[in-house]
């Protein structure tokens, strides 16, 4: 007779495969580790976001008011950036799901701007998107990887800057900490 509680070991076939894609998993995991303890980007301790004047893709001034007493999300991306296309829905959820934070992609390719609008069409992404600017450039230091993202408190401080990919459930921590931070 046949116990059902028991299941049925796996064949040795199926074992492999799912050993490789596990392995695959984590040698992926920990390149993101690597990359991201290479890239480290040295955010300023404070950045007054409302303060500075965006523009959105089109051209068209962001009102500072979208900004101010809200902890802010600040996301580099461009078009032709895989990991910043795969952000760019987590990005969305985030704003839609936290009403004290604003997210704010800043497209950091000026010849891009119209291909960021059509993506941004195409992936009905709802937080704002606005053009890099020398000021913004020059405030940070300089961005040299995409993505990189800062997570800053209502009050300017940069609680996380992260250079690459962030999966998800690190990115709803991190600008949960930033919702909290004074």
């Amino acid at each position: 007779m046949h116990d059902e509680s028991q299941s049925a070991p796996l064949r040795p076939s199926t074992r492999r495969k799912w050993l490789s894609r596990a392995l695959n998993l984590l040698l992926i995991a920990v390149a993101f580790a690597i990359v991201a303890r290479l890239h480290r980007f040295a955010a300023p301790p404070r950045l007054d976001v409302a303060g500075l004047p965006f523009e959105r893709l089109d051209g068209s001034p962001l009102p500072p008011q979208t900004l101010q007493g809200k902890a802010v999300v600040l996301n580099f991306w461009a078009p032709w950036c895989p990991p910043c296309r795969v952000e760019m829905p987590w990005l969305d959820d985030l704003q839609k799901s936290n009403p004290g934070i604003v997210v704010l992609g800043v497209e950091d390719d000026p010849d891009e701007y119209a291909n960021g609008a059509n993506l941004a069409r195409r992936k009905a992404i709802s937080y704002p998107l606005v053009r890099s600017s020398p000021a913004l450039h020059q405030r940070l230091g300089g961005i040299s990887t995409l993505p990189t993202t800062l997570f800053i408190s209502r009050s300017g401080r940069v609680v996380h800057a992260v250079t690459g990919a962030l999966p998800e459930v690190v990115m709803q921590r991190f600008a949960h900490s930033a919702q909290e931070s004074p």
